[in-house]
């Protein structure tokens, strides 16, 4: 009678259980490598400026609004300075013409006041003789008062006319005076606007100047610096890179294999290949439009080149991963849903959102 021995039964169980984990393994994860990238940012002027002193080192960490790079334009300080003497020479000819025009309503003024005396002297004058020859009848007892009175009096005639001359006169100079002080008014005056105008350009210009000198946007990291002190500087070339504190974006390329496996929206987990403490969660915001060479650093071999698909996943930017690091991107189809007519859909709608490779 033979005896059954335990051992086959041990193995039995141990290539279950092996199967089962390859199993799980092998049809319930996708992972694939990728790089941690930091928002870039170049930072230029559009303007040509000189380089005058550089205040940042490439990978130096600067604060929002932290100076970076002095620069110059001394056309623009040419222009202020031209500008602020042609307003100076302005505001003397001003002067002039207020002084001109305040010495016309001075002569003005003392015209008036002597018009006004002597017809004031003349009619004092004429007062006096029609006092004299009313004083005349004072003394003829024969002639009674009611029969004093004359129709026509010659002597209040003259006084009459001269009042009326006065009167002309006051009318004829109020009329001046109004018109020599509308001319002295904002609204009339030939250099005020000549003013604003430079203002304005000195205004322009100095902003210009302000713009010159370049400032951090937000907190980060210097990337590379593209110029030196004392050089040219011609518009809209880059001065420096800019990088934001953390990784938003990872750069991931799935194997060409696995292509069907992740999708637009999906959820992924990233992590650090150094330490698994480093870890987050990202969602697939893009997908490459075509079969590219995956890099020689993200293969599992890299005397082997592999193709593949470049997936971008948007990360968290509260992280510890550092710029250009290597990561592992893992997904688990059990915690996604993994509807087939979902992925032929999704298949058909990537040529609708590619990004640029």
């Amino acid at each position: 009678m033979k005896i059954f021995n335990p051992i086959y039964i041990v193995a039995i169980v141990t290539a279950f259980f092996l199967w089962k984990f390859s199993q799980s393994f092998t049809q319930d994860s996708v992972l694939f490598y990728g790089f941690a990238e930091n928002k870039e940012t170049e930072i230029n002027l559009d303007h040509a400026v000189q380089v005058d002193k550089i205040l940042v080192t490439p990978g130096e960490f600067v604060k929002k609004g932290q100076l970076l790079i002095e620069v110059s334009q001394t056309d623009f300080v040419y222009d202020i300075d031209k500008e602020r003497n042609n307003i100076d020479e302005l505001k003397i000819e001003e002067s002039l013409w207020q002084t001109e025009i305040d010495g016309k309503i001075s002569i003005l003024n003392t015209k008036h006041q002597t018009e006004l005396t002597e017809i004031q002297d003349e009619i004092k004058e004429i007062l006096a003789e029609k006092k004299y020859q009313e004083s005349l009848f004072i003394d003829l007892e024969t002639i009674k008062p009611k029969d004093r009175k004359i129709n026509y009096d010659p002597l209040q005639e003259k006084i009459n006319k001269l009042q009326g001359e006065k009167n002309r006169l006051t009318t004829l100079y109020q009329a001046e005076l109004a018109n020599l002080n509308q001319q002295k008014s904002n609204s009339k005056n030939p250099f005020l606007q000549k003013v604003k105008s430079i203002e304005h350009e000195i205004s322009r210009n100095e902003t210009r100047l302000k713009k010159l000198s370049l400032i951090a946007p937000t907190d980060g990291l210097i990337g590379n610096v593209h110029c030196k002190e004392a050089e040219n500087i011609t518009s809209f070339k880059t001065l420096i890179t800019f990088y934001e504190p953390n990784p938003s974006l990872v750069k991931g390329f799935v194997h060409e294999d696995l292509i069907m496996e992740v999708n637009l929206n999906d959820n992924l987990s990233v992590r650090s290949t150094k330490s698994g403490q480093f870890h987050c969660k990202g969602i697939v915001s893009g997908l490459g439009s075509r079969i590219v060479e995956i890099p020689e650093r993200l293969r599992k071999n890299p005397e082997l080149k592999t193709y593949g698909r470049e997936v971008l996943i948007e990360i968290p930017t509260e992280n510890d991963f550092l710029q250009k690091e290597k990561v592992v991107i893992e997904f688990v189809n059990s915690k996604r849903i993994s509807d087939g007519s979902t992925k032929v859909e999704n298949r058909k709608n990537l040529a609708k959102q590619p990004i640029s490779e």
